[in-house]
């Protein structure tokens, strides 16, 4: 069942990291093209707002996948110098996941705030903030399952569940 749970969960961080990069790509893009616009005198209007929303999109897309390579920034000290140092990674994993799951369902309320009233981006080109709120939830969600995931594996290992 954990198996399943990893790899299923594993694909949808690596689909999500290959849409943010994809993503970076096109800002890449948009960016030399504004760039060249502005040197031919016809600067646009959108393409900075564009390129804020997308970085904003690329890193919580790109999220998961560093969760689950463990390529977040850690502290690991104190667990580094500890006995049962696996034990303790899984209650810190926990916690994460968990501190994540509320920031989501807070993300959430906000957001259906956000649908209701119409709030828009205070820029040259708004945008519903809606939708980077959902990216941000998606992102948010999506590591905090891999965090928890993280977690069962450890204690399976340890023979504490599984």
């Amino acid at each position: 069942m954990i198996d399943v749970l990893d790899q299923s969960l594993a694909h949808t961080s690596r689909w999500l990291v290959w849409c943010g990069g994809i993503l970076l790509v096109v800002l890449v893009g948009i960016t030399c093209f504004e760039v060249v616009a502005r040197a031919v005198g016809q600067p646009t209007a959108w393409v900075n707002d564009y390129t804020a929303y997308g970085l904003l999109a690329s890193i919580f897309l790109s999220l998961p996948e560093i969760t689950r390579r463990r390529g977040h920034v850690a502290i690991s000290f104190l667990s580094d110098n500890l006995p049962d140092r696996l034990h303790f990674d899984s209650i810190m994993q926990v916690i994460a996941a968990i501190s994540l799951f509320v920031t989501v369902y807070l993300a959430v309320q906000i957001g259906i705030d956000q649908w209701r009233q119409g709030i828009e981006t205070i820029s040259a080109t708004p945008i519903p903030k809606v939708w980077l709120t959902g990216l941000m939830c998606l992102g948010l969600a999506v590591s905090g399952l891999e965090f928890l995931l993280a977690s069962v594996k450890g204690w399976a290992q340890r023979g504490v569940c599984g």
